[in-house]
């Protein structure tokens, strides 16, 4: 991908955002075009996703829409998984896997299949 010398890549660092119910979402951060000498402020809005497909507006394509999700294993799943084989439980470590709570749930854009938000449900 080619980036213009004043022009920043997507950054693929994300913040944390509380949920209501007690999840996180995380979502990436926007292009920023930034002229040399210049103090930027940027404001970003971040969409409210949650465990399951919702509307927003993609901040690619610009359409709104239903998301389209996907559920997978994420850091925290493998982390309690490897910890669940130190104290000697091998035999649980796999169930971590099936596991709605230490799975995270992807959201995408239905139209351009971007990369939305991310929710991971809180353990404790």
């Amino acid at each position: 991908m080619h980036h213009p010398d004043n022009a920043s890549p997507y950054n693929p660092t994300t913040e944390p955002i509380s949920q209501p119910g007690g999840g996180v979402a995380y979502t990436p951060a926007q292009p920023v075009n930034i002229q040399p000498g210049a103090s930027v402020h940027v404001f970003t809005t971040t969409p409210n996703v949650g465990p399951d497909p919702c509307t927003v507006t993609c901040h690619v394509c610009g359409q709104k829409g239903i998301t389209r999700t996907e559920r997978g294993a994420s850091g925290r799943t493998h982390l309690v998984a490897l910890i669940l084989c130190l104290v000697g439980c091998w035999c649980c470590a796999p169930f971590v896997y099936c596991a709605n709570s230490c799975l995270a749930t992807k959201h995408f854009c239905h139209k351009c299949n971007s990369f939305v938000g991310i929710y991971n449900q809180q353990l404790f």
